[in-house]
Protein backbone atom coordinates (compact mmCIF):
# COMPACT_ATOMS: atom_id res chain seq x y z
CA UNK A 1 0.00 0.00 0.00
CA UNK A 2 1.51 3.72 -0.91
CA UNK A 3 2.00 5.52 2.06
CA UNK A 4 -0.29 8.15 2.37
CA UNK A 5 1.22 12.16 1.19
CA UNK A 6 2.61 14.22 3.33
CA UNK A 7 1.10 17.35 4.55
CA UNK A 8 3.98 19.45 2.43
CA UNK A 9 2.71 16.81 -0.64
CA UNK A 10 -0.78 17.98 -0.03
CA UNK A 11 -0.29 21.59 -0.05
CA UNK A 12 1.87 21.37 -3.04
CA UNK A 13 -0.75 19.54 -5.12
CA UNK A 14 -3.58 21.93 -3.63
CA UNK A 15 -1.62 24.78 -4.79
CA UNK A 16 -0.64 22.88 -8.44
CA UNK A 17 -4.99 22.10 -8.24
CA UNK A 18 -5.80 26.02 -7.93
CA UNK A 19 -2.97 27.49 -10.29
CA UNK A 20 -4.51 24.78 -12.79
CA UNK A 21 -8.47 25.88 -12.08
CA UNK A 22 -7.59 29.65 -11.89
CA UNK A 23 -5.78 29.05 -15.95
CA UNK A 24 -8.81 27.45 -16.88
CA UNK A 25 -11.28 29.62 -15.69
CA UNK A 26 -8.78 32.39 -17.01
CA UNK A 27 -9.08 30.53 -20.66
CA UNK A 28 -13.16 30.19 -20.39
CA UNK A 29 -13.23 34.14 -19.44
CA UNK A 30 -11.27 35.01 -22.27
CA UNK A 31 -13.92 33.46 -25.25
CA UNK A 32 -11.59 30.84 -26.17
CA UNK A 33 -12.66 27.85 -26.98
CA UNK A 34 -11.68 25.07 -24.62
CA UNK A 35 -12.90 21.30 -24.50
CA UNK A 36 -12.61 19.66 -20.99
CA UNK A 37 -12.58 15.79 -20.53
CA UNK A 38 -14.30 14.72 -18.07
CA UNK A 39 -12.00 12.49 -16.32
CA UNK A 40 -14.12 12.17 -12.98
CA UNK A 41 -16.76 10.05 -14.70
CA UNK A 42 -15.06 8.34 -17.95
CA UNK A 43 -12.95 5.37 -17.51
CA UNK A 44 -9.85 6.18 -18.82
CA UNK A 45 -10.00 4.45 -22.91
CA UNK A 46 -13.65 6.61 -22.90
CA UNK A 47 -11.33 9.60 -22.06
CA UNK A 48 -9.00 8.61 -24.56
CA UNK A 49 -11.55 8.41 -27.55
CA UNK A 50 -13.30 11.39 -26.09
CA UNK A 51 -9.45 13.09 -26.31
CA UNK A 52 -9.48 11.65 -30.15
CA UNK A 53 -12.69 13.63 -31.02
CA UNK A 54 -11.85 16.75 -29.16
CA UNK A 55 -8.76 16.77 -31.23
CA UNK A 56 -10.74 16.20 -34.73
CA UNK A 57 -13.06 19.24 -33.99
CA UNK A 58 -10.07 21.23 -32.85
CA UNK A 59 -11.12 23.25 -30.27
CA UNK A 60 -7.88 26.07 -28.73
CA UNK A 61 -7.67 23.82 -25.66
CA UNK A 62 -8.48 20.94 -24.21
CA UNK A 63 -8.33 20.46 -20.70
CA UNK A 64 -7.65 16.87 -19.29
CA UNK A 65 -6.41 15.22 -22.27
CA UNK A 66 -6.24 11.73 -22.04
CA UNK A 67 -3.58 9.60 -24.26
CA UNK A 68 -2.59 5.99 -24.76
CA UNK A 69 -0.13 4.22 -26.63
CA UNK A 70 1.19 0.75 -26.50
CA UNK A 71 2.51 0.18 -23.01
CA UNK A 72 2.04 3.63 -21.75
CA UNK A 73 -0.92 6.19 -21.03
CA UNK A 74 -1.43 9.30 -19.01
CA UNK A 75 -3.21 12.69 -19.10
CA UNK A 76 -1.98 16.13 -20.10
CA UNK A 77 -3.41 19.22 -17.81
CA UNK A 78 -3.49 21.37 -21.18
CA UNK A 79 -3.35 21.13 -24.89
CA UNK A 80 -3.07 24.23 -27.22
CA UNK A 81 -3.85 23.98 -30.44
CA UNK A 82 -1.12 25.23 -33.12
CA UNK A 83 -1.77 26.48 -36.49
CA UNK A 84 -0.45 23.56 -38.60
CA UNK A 85 -1.49 20.87 -41.01
CA UNK A 86 -2.13 17.17 -38.86
CA UNK A 87 -3.98 13.90 -39.50
CA UNK A 88 -6.82 14.92 -37.37
CA UNK A 89 -7.20 18.41 -39.66
CA UNK A 90 -5.71 21.87 -39.46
Amino acid sequence: MPAADTAGAQLIQAKGDAHEQAFLDTLKASSTSVNTIDTDKLGFEQAVAATQAALRKGPEWIYQAAFAGGSWGGYADFLERVPRASKLGD
